[in-house]
């Protein structure tokens, strides 16, 4: 199911301009939840998509460290709408976000996104001590 998502996301471009054009879509839709303003959002989608890393790391053949970094906003993106208690999205977006991440088959990538989503999860919980809003962070945290 996750494999007919993947080409759907690049909207059937193949690879390279595909992996890219996929992780340009991600990080509009992480830019626009953040409240960045739409045109600056795309000129930092185009930012990171046409990065000098990601035609490096393409030329070198490691288009599975592109695949999981291109789906690492999407994951994000997924964590932030469930904190700010859209639940029904934030799931949606954060599984198939996670499910090509780990489809791209790039542990050492996906160990770091795990690791900057704790820090995230850390600031979150400190935010909802502060607010005393203890049960929306246990509903995000549980689904």
């Amino acid at each position: 199911m996750l494999a007919h998502l993947q080409p759907l996301g690049s909207l059937y471009i193949s690879q390279p301009a595909g992996f890219f054009i996929f992780g340009m879509l991600g990080f509009y839709l992480l830019m626009v939840l953040l409240g960045v303003n739409p045109w600056l959002s795309l000129i930092g989608a185009l930012m990171f998509g046409f990065s000098t890393n990601n035609y490096i790391l393409y030329e070198a053949g490691h288009n599975s460290k592109i695949m999981t970094i291109m789906t690492s906003p999407l994951v994000i993106a997924g964590v932030l709408l469930l904190f700010r208690q859209q639940f029904l999205g934030g799931i949606a977006v954060f599984s198939v976000g996670l499910g090509l991440n780990l489809l791209a088959n790039h542990p050492q990538m996906t160990y770091y996104l795990a690791m900057c989503i704790g820090i995230l999860v850390v600031l979150e919980m400190v935010k909802s001590i502060k607010d005393k809003n203890s049960l929306a962070f246990c509903k995000a945290i549980g689904l």
